[in-house]
């Protein structure tokens, strides 16, 4: 029985189905299977299939298409593999004769670990580029014709965010890993961000991740959506998938992402913006940086005060006869949830329950109105952090965007001020602030017990 099962989802993508099937012909192993899912075509998808069906171990689905949903197509395909390996590729993807052998070689030294390998792609090269019959020899080539993947090089063991670079245009994994993780959320629809979220899930079943040496693949020049569509969509699923998990991770990407969006906006409408110009310089300047970068920083630092209020004691009985439910806690402890509704915690290794979360809170989960007190511990002292852009742009602190979330989404805030955390936020910052948003709140001294 083979031990790898290669996943080919396709949409009116026949021509390019053509080129990934016939590198894969090439595979200087013949010890896998290949299952191409037609996610409800109207071109001759179905006659490329029929040219290789006899050159490969190739099954064919065609499956309709209910919306453009990237995880149906795959997720489909993974329930008819019987290997216990997994291995995801795009159409319109082709790769040298070594690359199945290489994600084989991967999983036999990196047991219960998913393989990411690297996609190079030039959204701006003509579709007239010249594809190689022997890949093999072509690397330093499409290299030179600027091909890349902006993930090369990343150091992933180092770093705390892994999964957002779980992209499942080149990505093996454990079949078992996929159904522990629930697998692909299929109510993402549009493009992008579906396949970070089953990394992230994953991930946090304990699995591993990393780069698979030799296991990279070359995308053919094709048309794609507008950069502007893809990116709304992705923000669209990114937001679904965090309100689901309420992982601080997730929420880290989200409110560095909500930040920059909305920074960009008010930059853009001023008057003497040239926003053609500007469009270009921030392309350029997102290109040049590490991806991710600031994300990892905002994770960083909201995870090191999860540590420190790791420590502190629950709320004691005197707050709670201050608030009207529902309530939410925003830096609290297990414990609390035996009174609030919801209690969030800064810390990324916990799982979320419907009310305990992992997340931090500053960018809250829930519709408008939907609480009536949120309860803010301490960590208000700790919120006056802000991320920097360049250009000059500026975005709130931290506790100002919480705040506003506050309002969003409640009656009332309480903020505990305890003589034994230091401040950092200043009292009349605070106050400020609330009144800017037109917040109502309570500021009080709780007696912890000893």
């Amino acid at each position: 029985m083979s031990l790898l099962s290669v996943i080919i989802p396709s949409y009116n993508r026949a021509d390019l189905v053509d080129q990934t099937l016939r590198s894969l012909v090439q595979q200087s192993t013949t010890d896998f299977q290949t299952i191409l899912v037609d996610h409800g075509s109207i071109d001759h998808t179905g006659e490329i299939y029929l040219k290789y069906k006899d050159q490969l171990q190739l099954t064919y689905y065609k499956i309709e298409r209910h919306a453009y949903s990237p995880g149906e197509p795959r997720d489909f395909g993974i329930r008819q593999a019987e290997t216990p390996l997994i291995l995801f590729l795009d159409s319109g993807t082709i790769v040298p004769s070594w690359y199945v052998s290489a994600h084989l070689a991967f999983h036999a030294s990196h047991p219960g670990s998913v393989g990411i390998g690297l996609q190079y792609r030039n959204d701006e090269a003509s579709r007239d580029f010249v594809l190689w019959e022997n890949l093999d020899q072509a690397r330093p080539e499409f290299k030179a014709a600027q091909f890349s993947d902006a993930r090369e090089g990343f150091d992933l063991e180092n770093s705390v965010l892994p999964w957002l670079y779980g992209w499942t245009a080149n990505f093996s994994l454990p079949r078992e890993a996929y159904f522990l993780s629930g697998g692909f959320d299929l109510e993402l629809n549009g493009w992008g961000f579906e396949d970070v979220d089953l990394t992230y899930r994953i991930l946090k079943y304990g699995f591993k991740i990393a780069f698979v040496e030799e296991g990279w693949s070359l995308e053919v020049p094709q048309h794609r959506d507008a950069p502007e569509g893809r990116m709304a969509s992705g923000r669209k699923n990114m937001g679904q998938c965090y309100e689901k998990q309420r992982g601080l991770g997730l929420e880290a990407v989200c409110l560095s992402i909500t930040l920059l969006t909305n920074a960009l906006q008010e930059y853009k409408s001023l008057p003497t913006t040239d926003v053609v110009a500007f469009n270009a310089r921030v392309r350029a300047k997102m290109r040049s940086e590490r991806p991710h970068e600031s994300q990892e920083h905002l994770f960083r630092y909201l995870a090191a005060v999860g540590q420190e209020i790791s420590t502190w004691p629950a709320i004691p009985s005197e707050v709670r006869t201050q608030v009207t439910g529902p309530t939410l806690v925003v830096g609290g402890t297990a414990q609390d949830a035996e009174w609030a509704d919801y209690v969030t915690l800064l810390d990324d290794s916990k799982i979320s329950t419907p009310s305990i979360w992992s997340c931090c809170g500053i960018l809250l989960p829930l519709p408008d109105q939907a609480l009536g007190t949120v309860v803010v511990t301490d960590i208000w002292k700790k919120l006056d952090w802000s991320i920097s852009y360049p250009f000059g742009i500026s975005s709130p602190s931290l506790l100002e965007f919480l705040i506003s979330e506050i309002r969003r989404t409640a009656t009332q805030a309480i903020f505990l001020d305890s003589e034994s955390i230091p401040q950092g936020v200043s009292m009349e910052t605070l106050a400020g602030l609330c009144q800017k948003h037109d917040l109502p709140f309570k500021v009080l001294s709780p007696v912890y017990a000893n």
